[in-house]
């Protein structure tokens, strides 16, 4: 059995106890006792892969669905670093499809209400017709924008390789992209919604740059995984770099092009 990373001048800590691994020839934490499978330990890739409340809940219980995935949404947002970490990346795909349908959902109604109140603030409409513009000509724009973003996000993860998990399958891709995207858009929405609440003119014009802020969670976790020096490596992230690149300007312009340019409502909100 080789040591960490192949190499053992190298730091590795376990991702429970955050003990230095460095120089441990046994596929096991002395810590706090955590054991690593062979194909982990071989590749230095060490992840704990760990059910999430939702993964444990009854799917035909509604409450329990809404509930946990709110939970999962807030604790994603907050802490999107513990998805690359600890996220069981083998679980069950459709537990992830339906936390990705429940965050979205989630962010959707944030984005009805701020967005609603933003309209009555600003431009003293009645509650019925603002929130009856959002929801037909905002709130779909700017779920689908940061929706986007956030797919664009995660793929540009994907292609990097940030994920601790060695050679993952598209299986555990989908499980990472159900629970990152929603916390990933959610940078997104959040700022925008208290940016048209506190100062809708200068949202407007900085125009399409909000949904940028959905790439904040990955770089920190970029910043935590060093690319190697390898040519696969750098392969990848040049291929990386190129994504980054895609992203940034396709968001933009998509924002730009597809959101309503003013909060006041339009004379059919009124019939």
């Amino acid at each position: 059995m080789r040591c960490v990373d192949h190499d053992c001048t190298q730091d590795a800590f376990c991702p429970r106890c955050g003990y230095n691994l460095r120089g441990l020839t046994a596929a096991r934490c002395p810590e706090c006792g955590l054991t690593f499978p062979a194909e982990q330990w071989e590749s230095g890739v060490l992840r704990e892969h760990v059910p999430t409340w939702l993964d444990r809940c009854d799917p035909w219980q509604p409450h329990q669905v809404l509930i946990r995935s709110l939970y999962e949404l807030l604790r994603g947002a907050l802490h999107p670093g513990r998805l690359l970490r600890k996220l069981d990346l083998n679980g069950r795909v459709r537990r992830a499809v339906l936390m990705l349908a429940c965050g979205m959902a989630w962010l959707g109604g944030l984005a009805a209400a701020g967005l609603a109140a933003a309209t009555v603030v600003h431009t003293g409409a009645s509650p019925a017709a603002a929130l009856r513009y959002v929801v037909l000509s905002w709130v779909p724009a700017v779920v689908a924008v940061a929706f986007t973003s956030a797919v664009l996000v995660w793929a540009m993860i994907a292609v990097i390789g940030i994920p601790r998990v060695p050679r993952a399958g598209w299986r555990q891709h989908l499980r990472l992209l159900g629970y990152w995207v929603p916390a990933s858009a959610a940078w997104a929405l959040v700022p925008l919604i208290l940016g048209l609440l506190a100062v809708p003119d200068v949202v407007f014009e900085v125009g399409g740059a909000w949904p940028l802020l959905s790439g904040v969670p990955a770089i920190g976790a970029f910043a935590r995984r060093p690319v190697r020096g390898r040519s696969r490596a750098r392969g990848r992230l040049l291929a990386g770099l190129g994504l980054v690149a895609a992203w940034a300007l396709g968001c933009v312009a998509l924002a730009k092009w597809w959101l309503p340019k003013s909060l006041e409502p339009p004379w059919w909100v009124y019939f």
